[in-house]
């Protein structure tokens, strides 16, 4: 699939608007793309690795005949989880290309303790400190999910 088609599915995703298999082919996108995806697409690789890691432990516990108010209950919790995740992805999405693809002429505002910055880098800075709280280590790709559920 190429980036435009990939692009345009994870428009659709994010309205809430694909089907079973488009969703199933971005989890595979994702999945196998390594290193080559966009920065800004980060936050839903983390997305999609967890709706994957979510899945095969539901079909592990599904052949291990889990009984299917335990199922209901995963399915709930996968849910909750979801609510949080991606608007707080879509979020950091937003900062992230709003501040990156800025032209270098526009005047960029922090707000730090009641106090409006105009400096540009100091505005940067402070964006990418906040996207380096949302963001997940190397080591545990879903620290970013514990913080939030704490």
């Amino acid at each position: 699939m190429t980036q435009e088609s990939i692009a345009k599915l994870i428009e659709r995703y994010m309205d809430g608007d694909t089907t079973g298999s488009e969703e199933q082919a971005l989890r595979e996108y994702f999945n196998t793309a390594g290193d080559s995806i966009p920065d800004e697409w980060e936050p839903l690789r983390a997305i999609f690795a967890f709706v994957t890691a979510e899945r095969k432990e539901t079909a592990t516990s599904q052949t291990a005949h889990q009984p299917e108010r335990h199922k209901q209950q995963a399915e709930r919790t996968l849910h909750r989880v979801m609510m949080y995740v991606c608007p707080a992805a879509a979020a950091a999405m937003l900062v992230f290309g709003i501040v990156r693809h800025r032209p270098a002429t526009a005047i960029n505002h922090v707000v730090i303790d009641g106090i409006e910055y105009t400096d540009n880098d100091l505005a940067i800075q402070e964006a990418e400190q906040a996207l380096k709280l949302v963001s997940s280590t190397d080591d545990d790709p879903f620290e970013a999910l514990k913080m939030m559920s704490r």
